[in-house]
């Protein structure tokens, strides 16, 4: 429901597909007003938000979180805000509830890919169900979930997504590889999007990379579930506890072959420019 009095805004840059296709197009083609300025430090984001009279805000979560961590979302004038939205990596529940709490602003995600553009829209105002899920498909998206045959699996089964629509790329430019691997050859009109997941009542539910997920004795694992349970760990952020005692953690609240074997600490992750975890040692 964009409309020609809005004012968009994102600290993103056009040149990044998620920003490109959920923000910046969308509001050129309502007639919005669309603010352009690249810097992801609160304080500047603060300026713009305040000075503009933003009324759709649109940020990946690694730029939420430093918000948060950042006096400057409390002098942030949130009454003039109407939308907030995020897309392009996993949000942690305590952000979704940190927003919450310091805005009165749910977060809306949106799922989407560079192939595919947007796919579904969590359009819900009730925070437990915003965190649940992406949202249903949008219109003109059909969606298959497959394993690893490429046999559809039922509604709460998770496998690969397969995403089609008229919005879908035809193809890859001069790049057989990419054509290859990510257009199925058993559904021609839908793309591979390489994300492991599930449909919900509440919507498509993402639960990581098939290219990150491990066979551990015969079951599937995203490193996407364990790291779930750990964020719920009390001590882990501010003293972390010993290696028996995390363990222990994950065995309590976990299926035995999700629960890691040993546990490495380390002063920090390495992070993509746009807050996605680099998850190789």
């Amino acid at each position: 429901n964009l409309a020609p009095s809005d004012v968009c805004y994102t600290p993103v840059s056009h040149l990044i597909t998620s920003a490109l296709t959920t923000i910046y197009l969308p509001g050129l083609i309502s007639g919005a007003t669309v603010v352009i300025k690249k810097t992801f430090l609160p304080g500047a984001m603060k300026n713009v938000i305040n000075r503009y009279r933003v009324t759709v805000l649109f940020s990946v979560p690694f730029v939420y979180a430093k918000l948060l961590e950042s006096p400057a979302i409390d002098q942030i004038e949130w009454d003039h805000v109407r939308l907030c939205l995020t897309s392009s990596s996993y949000m942690a529940p305590q952000h979704f509830v940190g927003l919450y709490e310091k805005s009165g602003k749910v977060l809306h995600s949106i799922y989407c890919s560079s192939e595919c553009g947007v796919i579904s829209y969590q359009a819900s105002d009730d925070l437990t169900k915003a965190q649940s899920s992406v949202g249903h498909p949008v219109k003109g998206v059909d969606i298959k979930i497959v394993a690893s045959d490429g046999a559809e699996v039922p509604h709460g089964v998770c496998g690969e997504i397969l995403v089609a629509g008229a919005h879908c790329a035809s193809g890859y430019y001069n790049d057989d590889i990419c054509q290859q691997r990510l257009i199925s050859k058993q559904y021609p009109d839908y793309f591979h999007t390489g994300d492991f997941g599930c449909v919900t009542q509440e919507g498509i539910v993402l639960k990581g990379r098939i290219s990150q997920t491990m066979n551990i004795a015969g079951h599937l694992v995203n490193p996407q579930e364990v790291e779930d349970r750990l964020i719920l760990h009390p001590g882990l952020q501010e003293n972390p506890p010993d290696e028996e005692d995390v363990i222990r953690f994950c065995r309590d609240g976990m299926e035995d072959y999700k629960v890691p074997r040993k546990i490495i600490f380390v002063d920090e992750i390495d992070l993509t420019s746009t807050g996605k975890k680099i998850r190789k040692l």
